[in-house]
């Protein structure tokens, strides 16, 4: 099992379920594609988001978010989207008590941290080493 992957921080509260997966979506029968929907509106976003949409296409595995993520309609859609799109856990200072359970029956571990001390440091983190890279 791989122990590391490449983060993305998703900063804001409250980020529901229709952003992660947007309602015009849900129309499959099954599961499948849903991965290529997931934050489909931040990936087409416009340029002045070009942070977060090129750091959605750089396939992210892990990611870092605020408060009651994935609040909203209980949609399971949302991660199982998320999880075909190719993310393994996400960490955050805390998540709707529907999508943490629709998301540990997949096998994506939702960790709590608080925003402080973890979640922005592992948040500013992608941020330092992009302008490392620079």
């Amino acid at each position: 099992m791989r122990d590391h992957g490449r983060g993305l921080p998703l900063r804001g509260d409250d980020l529901d379920t229709d952003r992660i997966m947007p309602a015009r979506f849900l129309r499959a029968v099954t599961f499948e594609g849903l991965e290529h929907h997931v934050f489909e509106d931040d990936r087409a976003a416009e340029p002045s988001a070009s942070v977060q949409r090129s750091a959605l296409q750089r396939a992210p595995t892990i990611l870092v978010v605020n408060r009651n993520f994935g609040c909203g309609s209980s949609r399971e859609h949302a991660p199982q989207g998320s999880r075909r799109f190719g993310i393994k856990a996400i960490v955050g200072e805390s998540f709707s008590e529907i999508f943490l359970g629709n998301s540990a029956v997949l096998g994506m571990p939702c960790f709590t941290g608080r925003r402080s001390a973890s979640i922005d440091a592992l948040q500013s983190a992608d941020r330092a080493l992009a302008d490392r890279r620079s």
